[in-house]
């Protein structure tokens, strides 16, 4: 097992952190990390690559639909209270 998954979990455990690094939520420190472990790591590199390809996927059936305007303002709200 790789420091890696050590550091940041193994198996199902890591799909909540390659999730975020999609996204652009890690920190600049841990992207560092990623990036690496991603060049030495085929099994993590093909759940990024298949994360990137459903989100492409999503983004294309949806197009420029928005989500009703009640329920923006209430995501908005829930986040506020948090």
């Amino acid at each position: 097992m790789s420091l890696f998954h050590i550091r940041f979990g193994a198996g199902d455990g890591v799909r909540p952190l390659i999730d975020r690094y999609a996204s652009g939520e890690t920190s600049a420190s841990d992207d560092a990390d990623i990036r690496r472990h991603l060049a030495a790591c085929p099994s993590c590199a093909k759940l990024l690559e298949e994360t990137l390809r459903v989100r492409r996927l999503v983004r294309g059936a949806v197009g420029s639909e928005r989500a009703p305007e009640r329920l923006r303002l209430a995501i908005r709200e829930m986040i506020r209270s948090a």
